[in-house]
């Protein structure tokens, strides 16, 4: 888009050098989010990502996360107990159910249901949607870094992975599980408060 921008932009008619244009800024974009993850990921790697851990209200951050993103949030039950809260750092924790909910609305089939349940030391969160579970071949291998599950599109292959350091970082795991009906969920666990 660039380089016939350049090449033929004066004769591009106005349609068509806005068309370039908004192509290279959805191009810078992707390209920002990519390099965020990679530095993420080799931080996390690294062991040199600092947590900035507080009590957390589950529920809030579900619906902070759902506000974020106004078209899905009509697809999205949100189940979870209201005083229900985990030891975490809530910017992190947010990241963490963004990029579950963009993995769900991205591969598998509306609507999603977020389940938030508590255990003596933990708080599990399960992000299901109604799509076919995923094979074991496939599943055992999502949360390793550039790997991408069946269908993927556009992605580096790190979101995943970041999910489950930042679990691991606050204390918790991610992972995904299928249930009795063959639906699958992601999952992950914070301390809980």
């Amino acid at each position: 888009s660039a380089d016939l921008l350049a090449a033929y932009g004066d004769e591009m008619q106005e349609s068509e050098r806005r068309e370039s244009l908004d192509n290279i800024l959805r191009g810078g974009a992707r390209l920002q989010r990519m390099l965020e993850d990679l530095l993420m990921a080799a931080r996390l790697e690294a062991g040199s990502f600092e947590f900035s851990t507080e009590k957390v209200v589950v529920a809030s951050v579900l619906a902070e996360a759902l506000a974020e993103r106004p078209d899905q949030a009509a697809d999205v039950e949100v189940v979870v107990p209201a005083d229900l809260a985990v030891l975490a750092d809530r910017t992190r924790f947010l990241q963490i159910v963004g990029n579950l909910l963009t993995n769900a609305t991205k591969y598998g089939q509306l609507p999603i249901r977020v389940v938030a349940a508590a255990s003596d030391r933990h708080v599990t969160v399960r992000v299901h949607d109604q799509g076919a579970a995923l094979g074991d071949d496939v599943a055992g291998r999502l949360f390793e870094k550039f790997v991408q599950g069946p269908g993927g599109r556009g992605g580096a292959g790190l979101g995943l992975f970041i999910v489950r350091e930042l679990s691991r970082g606050q204390g918790g795991d991610a992972w995904y599980e299928t249930d009795d009906a063959g639906r699958g969920s992601f999952c992950f666990s914070l301390p809980r408060a």
